[in-house]
């Protein structure tokens, strides 16, 4: 039968849960950008998750007293392993990692608790509820540490959780932190008085400050090394985007060819056609005239004041109407346009071959493109391109994956860059069957 001290007891123990406020805060400042709630109701299901732990503690040390210490520490563990889970969309090894990496710091400020405790109670041992000087200790120590780290947390381990590529590397890290958290849970002598014999308190100091010291050179170290391959990754896939464009850059080159070409042909076939009316060979005329009603004249809209980009929408309007599907374009742009000609033509080619692969992919009746461009005002451009899809949009992490071959989607990504460089952005969006991008260009003070 429990009785009144065993209560009193597990409950002074419990206290020792305001020592993971400043954990917590270590932990939802790398993916705060990324939390799913908001206001209230994240509020909501961070005390939740508190009176969770805050309950499993109390139980573990009630029921097992001093030997729930290490049932107490996983429920914890687990306790807001679920709270994270909900709030923020990780996979399961990155969670891991990120609340290990809490971990030395909470690990190293249990060692702080017991040395505080040994100076004010030289003749206690582990097993008499702390008293609240070695909580406070602890507290200000995890915060300093969560201040000291802050530019870490908010710059390298935040870029390292949503843009490294592979999930692998995080595991040998997790187990680090992991076992520098238990040996300094269970690396506490059980009696106060041994701190305090012959030099022993100073070997003590010296052998945890040096491995706390060495497994954060060596969080620190991990992270940057997962930054600098993040970096490489970025720029070898800038290089991939940069022959990308050059081949947009050759495909828009041959359009204008194939334009002027055709207006040459269109014009030298209105010549010969004039020829046969004036003669009254009325039959060769009309045979003239159905040959050309099979071709197609790119060059025969002008959308906006960019032979350019005429020739490019020109060329892809044909292309729609030969595969059986609806194309509205409605272009208001406007000299002079901050956005250099190429550049737009490349956002507008991939934007539109995309377009065109998925509708060719859809039952003929609900074939359709829709583009919307234009300038609302003279710094800002706006562009929107719908078009209805069958296939299962897949992503691998922030990119999507191509439909044409394996591997990473290109085109979107260098219009996303493309947009970047314009201080700009790409949204997309897929729902119910429409594939959605939307394009926004802002001038930005440095382009002049």
């Amino acid at each position: 039968m429990m009785t009144q001290s065993a209560y009193v007891s597990a409950m002074m123990d419990t206290r020792d849960l305001l020592m993971l406020l400043p954990l917590e805060a270590f932990c939802l400042i790398p993916i705060w950008h990324r939390k799913k709630h908001k206001g209230i109701r994240l509020f909501l299901s961070l005390l939740f998750a508190n009176l969770l732990a805050f309950l499993l503690i109390f139980l573990s040390f009630l029921i097992a007293d001093r030997a729930g210490e290490f049932l107490a520490f996983f429920s914890v563990l687990i306790s807001f392993f679920c709270f994270f889970r909900r709030e923020i969309d990780l996979p399961f090894i990155r969670l891991a990692y990120l609340l290990s990496s809490a971990l030395p710091v909470g690990g190293f400020g249990n060692i702080v608790y017991h040395l505080t405790d040994a100076f004010l109670n030289p003749t206690g041992t582990i097993y008499d509820s702390g008293n609240w000087e070695s909580v406070l200790a602890q507290m200000t120590f995890e915060t300093i540490m969560l201040l000291l780290l802050l530019p870490v947390l908010r710059g390298p381990l935040r870029k390292v959780l949503f843009e490294f590529r592979e999930d692998r590397p995080f595991l040998p890290a997790l187990i680090i932190h992991l076992l520098y958290a238990i040996v300094c849970r269970i690396a506490v002598p059980i009696y106060n008085e041994r701190l305090f014999i012959g030099r022993s308190l100073e070997i003590y100091l010296l052998v945890f400050s040096t491995s706390f010291a060495l497994v954060f050179v060596l969080f620190y170290l991990f992270l940057r090394v997962m930054s600098s391959i993040i970096e490489n990754e970025d720029l070898m896939e800038k290089a991939a985007l940069v022959d990308l464009q050059a081949e947009q850059y050759r495909r828009l080159e041959e359009y204008l060819q194939e334009t002027s070409r055709l207006r040459h042909d269109f014009r030298y076939q209105m010549g010969v056609l004039t020829e046969l009316l004036k003669d009254g060979k009325v039959p060769e005329a009309l045979e003239l005239l159905n040959s050309l009603d099979s071709l197609s004249y790119e060059e025969n809209y002008r959308y906006t004041f960019s032979r350019a980009v005429n020739a490019l929408l020109n060329h892809f309007h044909t292309r729609l109407l030969q595969a059986g599907a609806k194309a509205e374009f409605h272009i208001r742009l406007e000299e002079p346009l901050f956005v250099e000609e190429i550049d737009l033509c490349v956002v507008l080619g991939n934007l539109m071959e995309n377009a065109l692969e998925a509708v060719m992919r859809v039952p003929e009746e609900r074939r359709s493109v829709s583009l919307l461009m234009g300038q609302t005002t003279a710094e800002v451009l706006v562009m929107k391109v719908e078009n209805p899809y069958v296939e299962p949009v897949k992503k691998e992490g922030k990119s999507f994956l191509s439909t044409r071959h394996l591997g990473l989607g290109e085109g979107l990504r260098s219009v996303s860059l493309l947009a970047e460089k314009y201080g700009g952005s790409m949204r997309v969006d897929y729902l119910n069957g429409v594939f959605l991008v939307k394009v926004l260009f802002q001038k930005r003070p440095d382009l002049g």
